[in-house]
């Protein structure tokens, strides 16, 4: 278990091969490869986890709310907070239990007991896997054999919308890029923006003080900020608005100084299709 978390963080990392980084991983442990596909279906609420946490740690309610805060991840701070003698059983051991767990309250004691076994990375992943909060990144083309891996084109785009918190404090905000097309800003992809060079704080910053509109966790913002996109492929698809899709698409830089007319527009996206 310890062993995959640590390869979900190496994958995110920025100029990483992930399409390496997992064939090795699963070379290793073959039985893996479902789970990235096909996440298990939630076992309990994230709000029950948090309660039972609370009362095994006997922690009141605003340090569990403040620790949130800090880590701007509910699994992330509930991992941290469960106090535990780990000794990480594998992978293997853990679907097995997980296999056998029923749904709803009848499965705490089970729960926390594999919960305590775990270090904090890893108890953080069980935890989302639980809880169905858990995002894979591994992707099926990232999955196919002796492939050479696609060359990255990029393109600066314009952020239009981001979350407002951070899922993690290793990670950086998901946010929304468009392009324009005419006088329309046409959205073309929503990812990651895990920066270099500690921008992510800053970044942070202004998504809070430039945000126009709010739509749950998202934030609407004006579209002054230029990103440099990079992805792998892309393809027509008439059920995206923007007609296109792009394959693997990450961003790889955020540009302040940049002017918005810098950006490039739909026709020059357009424009690289095969």
């Amino acid at each position: 278990m310890r062993r995959l978390a640590d390869v979900l963080t190496a994958m995110i990392a920025p100029g990483q091969d992930r399409a390496a980084l997992l064939a090795v991983y699963l070379a290793e442990v073959p039985h893996a490869r479902p789970l990235l596909l096909r996440p298990p279906p939630r076992l309990i609420p994230l709000a029950t986890l948090r309660d039972w946490v609370a009362a095994e740690a006997d922690l009141p309610d605003w340090l569990i709310d403040d620790c949130r805060h800090a880590t701007g991840d509910l699994a992330e701070a509930l991992a941290l907070l469960l106090p535990s003698d780990p000794d990480d059983p594998p992978l293997a051991q853990v679907l097995g239990d997980l296999q056998t767990l029923p749904p709803g309250p009848l499965a705490r004691a089970a729960i926390l007991s594999m919960a305590r076994r775990l270090s904090p990375e890893p108890r953080m992943l069980y935890f989302k896997l639980i809880t169905g909060t858990f995002r894979s990144p591994v992707t099926p083309a990232l999955l196919e054999p002796p492939k050479q891996p696609a060359p990255r084109r990029d393109i600066l785009a314009l952020m239009t919308h981001a979350e407002a918190a951070l899922p993690s404090a290793a990670l950086g905000p998901e946010i929304t890029l468009a392009l324009r097309d005419g006088n329309a800003l046409i959205p073309i992809a929503r990812t990651r923006a895990i920066l270099p060079n500690g921008q992510t704080p800053a970044l942070m910053a202004w998504i809070r003080q430039h945000a126009t509109a709010r739509h749950g966790p998202l934030r609407s913002l004006p579209a002054t900020q230029v990103f440099t996109l990079t992805f792998t492929t892309l393809t027509p698809n008439l059920r995206r608005k923007s007609g296109l899709t792009l394959g693997d698409p990450q961003i790889t830089a955020w540009h302040p100084a940049l002017d918005p007319a810098d950006a490039a527009d739909l026709d020059d996206l357009r424009r690289m299709l095969p």
